[in-house]
């Protein structure tokens, strides 16, 4: 299981670099913003909002769940752990193994947004 999670995240090619593949939109104080892919760290849940977490450490508060923003982002870019986070590949450092047969993900950031293990 631990082989093919880690298959799974590391050995993709990335997502397309045009359009809509590289960024998500969301609204900030009655604006539209464009948040590039590559500098979103990942997305969780905080409450009745997701938050969107760019790696200069800025947070934007989404009023779409997980399940639909997991629909609108590239898959190949961003790995769902669990019901409360979506990070982007680039973030995730390792695994290891926990109790009762669970994964715990490794993360290699120091944004004070995310544990440094999930």
């Amino acid at each position: 299981l631990l082989f093919h999670l880690v298959s799974g995240i590391w050995n993709t090619t990335p997502a397309g670099k045009s359009g809509k593949d590289r960024w998500h939109l969301c609204e900030q104080r009655k604006q539209e913003i464009k948040l590039l892919f590559e500098q979103i760290e990942g997305f969780y849940v905080d409450g009745d909002y997701t938050v969107a977490c760019e790696s200069g450490g800025k947070k934007f508060y989404l009023t779409h769940s997980l399940d639909k923003i997991e629909k609108s982002i590239p898959p190949l870019s961003f790995y769902r752990l669990n019901r409360q986070y979506i990070l982007h590949r680039e973030v995730i450092k390792g695994f290891k193994r926990a109790e009762n047969g669970k994964i715990l993900v490794i993360l290699a950031t120091t944004h004070k947004h995310f544990p440094t293990e999930i």
